[in-house]
């Protein structure tokens, strides 16, 4: 899956390039870049340096995360709320001898809104507090996220309410992993139900997609083009809607079978040896089937 790009989001309101002023109620600064080696010794570094300036920038909330870039590098987003408008200048922000990119850029593609400002900025919170495709892990497993304002489910002082469509803009960007977005999902609460339509639809077609073949379908079909006896049947175990009987067209298709000793005691109205394979993943000794089968037997 494609890790996000490092790129600036938005400011609350103005960044002024020319004089390299920050014009802003709200804020997201992204630190480029370090190598993977020191990304660990970087974020400890960074969070005690944002710790140190909270107060001295007027914050009222924060959140911040390291990601990993495609090129193997780590870069740092610092989402800040400000208790009021700011004008200073961009170097007050610099860590590291690094001065932050920053911009009026849209939030995937959604611009800051006024009407809801404080929802603006919380979306662009969870932006940063989620884990994302590429979020770094320290070494213990736990995940280079820091602030003092989360999501409502968390055990934070400061919380806010995720709306349904934040995680999963994510997800439709391929920003989060499915599995990610699913537990977001349900934490969230909202259009749970259409979203989870949704979401199983998709698992279904990227598990399609990722099932191995059952069988070499040429090698079955290449039996038919020999004069025999006997022919051998082809059973394609897999999930229900997966499109098992799409790829086959001339024969006789049984449908939702799930149980293998109904194949063998029609053996002689089939007039055929039976052939059981699957595939490694759903490789199976039990003679009852727990998924929808479908048997395929070609005309003869």
């Amino acid at each position: 899956m494609r890790r996000p790009a490092a790129a600036p989001l938005h400011t609350g309101v103005l960044v002024d390039s020319s004089t390299c002023r920050v014009h802003a109620t709200a804020v997201l600064l992204t630190y480029q870049s370090w190598p993977s080696a020191l990304g660990a010794a970087t974020w400890v570094a960074f969070c005690n340096f944002v710790a140190e300036h909270v107060e001295t920038w007027g914050v009222k909330h924060w959140t911040a995360t390291m990601e990993s870039n495609a090129a193997g590098t780590h870069h740092v987003h610092l989402m800040l709320q400000f208790r009021a408008p700011v004008d200073r200048p961009a170097r007050r922000f610099i860590f590291d001898g690094k001065r932050p990119n920053v911009s009026s850029h849209d939030y995937l593609g959604e611009g800051l809104g006024k009407k809801k400002m404080q929802q603006s900025i919380d979306r662009g919170m969870f932006y940063v507090w989620a884990n994302k495709c590429g979020t770094v892990h320290l070494d213990d497993g736990r995940l280079c996220v820091a602030g003092n304002y989360a999501p409502c489910w968390t055990a934070a002082e400061r919380t806010y309410q995720v709306l349904g469509k934040w995680p999963e803009t994510l997800w439709k960007q391929r920003k989060l992993e499915t599995g990610q977005y699913e537990e977001y999902l349900f934490l969230a609460r909202d259009g749970v139900l259409a979203r989870k339509r949704n979401l199983e639809a998709v698992k279904e077609d990227e598990a399609a997609v990722a099932e191995a073949e059952v069988m070499d379908e040429q090698e079955w079909l290449a039996g038919f083009q020999e004069d025999r006896l006997r022919y051998p049947v082809l059973v394609v175990l897999g999930a229900s809607h997966s499109g098992k009987t799409q790829s086959f067209h001339d024969g006789i298709i049984l449908d939702d079978v799930r149980d293998l000793d109904f194949l063998a005691s029609s053996r002689t109205s089939c007039k055929a040896n039976a052939m059981f394979r699957s595939s490694s993943r759903r490789r199976q000794e039990a003679r009852v089937l727990t998924r929808s089968t479908c048997l395929q037997c070609r005309s003869w």
